[in-house]
């Protein structure tokens, strides 16, 4: 236990400074700035304006653009950096088994990520709510502080789901940034926008399934055409399902390759 919780705390001090994390935190504070901009040299909202500027940004810029890139770029950096660097035979020497040691960092670097995502969700609210009194009647009628808890639950599993992607793909391909920037764009941001019954195989979407379970009135954000729109949010789906498959099946997919793989810096899959 004391060489895991050793490992634990050099990942997250790993993560809070290495540069990737510091591109992503420029991600994450996009959604509070752009409100308080919008607040500053914008009209008074109306009820419609309101709700569309605090889902706006939660929903676009960070759960659909910030969260992926942060994940895309420590995921395939989670074991990649430190067989490059060559330390991962130093962690490799510490009573643990190969499979430990990625599930230790991925659990470490999941933490870090989700707890930034959260006090950027928690700023964005904060930007866009203090001051202004919600709508309390009429078909707009919400409650930011519950839009809030429900962001806070879906964020981490954003977190978590694209992480272990993205460390599936750091061992799996020899070109992983490359690839990955190529799937984020025309998959999750191409497919899980399309108008289209085929977006229901993206993480975006199975995400966006949590979103409306917890936040119900959220689904007029996603405007599709009716038919579209009745097929890929059936009453009651939550999306965990598939999330919960993703994230075995990529952690399995990770820890088989990890243990009969040799990790040595001219072999191992490294982002390009």
């Amino acid at each position: 236990m004391r060489p895991m919780l050793a490992l634990f705390r050099l990942t997250v001090r790993q993560t809070l400074v290495q540069r990737q994390i510091w591109f992503g935190v420029l991600l994450l504070v996009s959604p509070a700035a752009i409100t308080i901009l919008i607040r500053y040299f914008g009209s008074p909202p109306s009820a419609e304006a309101q709700w569309e500027r605090y889902h706006g940004p939660a929903q676009v810029l960070l759960i659909d653009i910030g969260i992926p890139l942060l994940c895309m770029l420590n995921g395939i950096a989670l074991i990649a950096s430190e067989t490059e660097s060559r330390t991962i035979i130093y962690l490799l020497t510490r009573r643990m088994r190969r499979a430990t040691v990625l599930l230790v960092r991925f659990v470490a670097v999941a933490l870090v990520l989700a707890v930034l995502s959260e006090l950027s969700m928690i700023a964005h609210h904060l930007c866009a709510t203090v001051g202004v009194p919600p709508p309390a009647t009429g078909s707009l009628a919400w409650r930011p502080n519950d839009a809030l808890v429900g962001y806070l639950v879906v964020i981490p599993v954003a977190v978590v789901t694209f992480l272990a992607v993205f460390t599936a793909v750091g061992l799996i391909l020899t070109r992983a940034l490359s690839i990955s920037i190529i799937y984020l764009i025309f998959f999750e941001m191409g497919l899980g926008n399309a108008p289209i019954t085929g977006r229901v195989y993206t993480i975006t979407h199975q995400l966006r399934l949590l979103s409306v379970d917890l936040m119900p009135n959220v689904k007029r954000f996603f405007q599709l055409p009716p038919a579209v729109r009745e097929a890929v949010f059936p009453a009651g789906a939550t999306g965990l399902f598939a999330l919960t498959a993703v994230v075995v099946i990529s952690l399995l997919i990770a820890g088989i390759l990890i243990s009969v793989r040799e990790l040595l810096p001219a072999k191992t899959p490294a982002p390009v």
